[in-house]
């Protein structure tokens, strides 16, 4: 099952606009094919990679949670914006790419204990609590 979207179509677009960049400048920026790529997105067609998400909000000028959509914080929310990999924050931890994807989908019944959860606030530079409360809001 692939995850929704974080990013916010309609930010997206409003996000390039307010920059004064066309959807073919910014594809360039990024060095995508092209201005189709960008344009769906803003559509919510399809969506950029996470991988690409940090560039995309500094080329924009903006800061990336301005282009995310509205919803819980959870793991990956906490994980996308501090700028982290899967593979990054599940070496963090010591725990493999498929433990800590099912951290953040919800589909264990222990999410990560009290090492891992310190390790984590430090890498998304945030507080133990809202590591804590984010891998609850993981499993809600």
């Amino acid at each position: 099952m692939l995850a929704a979207s974080l990013v916010d179509p309609e930010a997206l677009r409003r996000a390039r606009e307010a920059a004064g960049v066309s959807q073919a400048q910014l594809a360039r920026v990024l060095g995508l094919a092209g201005g189709e790529v960008v344009y769906n997105w803003e559509r919510g067609h399809h969506a950029p990679r996470e991988s690409l998400l940090a560039d995309l909000a500094s080329a924009l000028g903006v800061e990336l949670s301005s282009i995310l959509r509205a919803g819980p914080t959870d793991l990956r929310r906490l994980r996308v914006l501090a700028g982290l990999s899967v593979d990054e924050a599940a070496e963090a931890v010591g725990v493999s790419d498929v433990t800590y994807r099912r951290w953040e989908r919800g589909l264990t019944l222990r999410g990560p204990n009290r090492a891992a959860v310190q390790v984590l606030a430090g890498r998304f530079g945030v507080s133990v609590s809202a590591v804590e409360s984010a891998a609850r809001s993981s499993v809600d």
